[in-house]
């Protein structure tokens, strides 16, 4: 996954950050980039893989039946630093990031809330909050891949699969509409979610 990090939000290019400061100009659109994002996006990616080599280990400490205090702080050590992940991604939400990021980082979030709920850690709605942005990038994917088909005018699709196309198109425009309106109303209702800027197919 290294490819993801630190990476220009507008055109994708791999960037090196600057030994001091928190921004740099990229050196392939030209376009100043705010590395704010990028490092709290950095450090939310490099404490959720922590955290998963942590639940690993803890697999192999059950099979040898280690003690449970052994166990337990081991544990909260992990679920720990899935907190700082999340919290990471929190911010990280905040500036821009590529594509790919907000993709990689909307799955991250579902991952750590699917741990988080059953404890009480984070509310079923803000669990609901992630998956909801997970379906709707699954349907902007497949709502582009289909525009970009029927926009080829050098190799049109036969009739009946234009057809198709074209009615496929339509359910998807009013499925992501309905999401975009069920996203928002959760929106309300999570404190600070107005302010996260998830990918969201880049329609707003």
């Amino acid at each position: 996954m290294e490819e993801l990090l630190f990476v220009c939000p507008t055109c994708g290019a791999l960037l090196t950050p600057p030994e001091e400061g928190w921004g740099m100009q990229c050196p392939q659109c030209n376009r100043r980039v705010d590395l704010t994002g990028q490092f709290a996006y950095v450090r939310a990616f490099q404490a959720f893989e922590e955290a998963a080599e942590v639940f690993d280990e803890l697999k192999d400490l059950k099979k040898l039946r280690q003690r449970a205090i052994d166990y337990t702080n081991r544990e909260q050590d992990g679920y720990m630093l899935f907190g700082e992940a999340y919290s990471a991604l929190q911010e990280a939400f905040r500036y821009e990031l590529a594509e790919n990021q907000h993709q990689h980082g909307v799955k991250m979030m579902i991952s750590v809330a699917q741990l988080f709920v059953p404890r009480g850690m984070i509310s079923g709605m803000e669990a609901t909050y992630w998956n909801s942005l997970m379906v709707e990038q699954v349907a902007h994917k497949e709502l582009a891949k289909i525009e970009a088909v029927l926009a080829d005018s050098a190799l049109p699709p036969p009739l009946f699969q234009r057809l198709r196309l074209r009615l496929r198109r339509g359910q998807l425009k009013r499925e992501i509409a309905r999401l975009d309106k069920h996203i928002r109303s959760v929106e309300k209702g999570l404190e600070l979610a107005h302010n996260f800027h998830p990918y969201r197919g880049k329609q707003h």
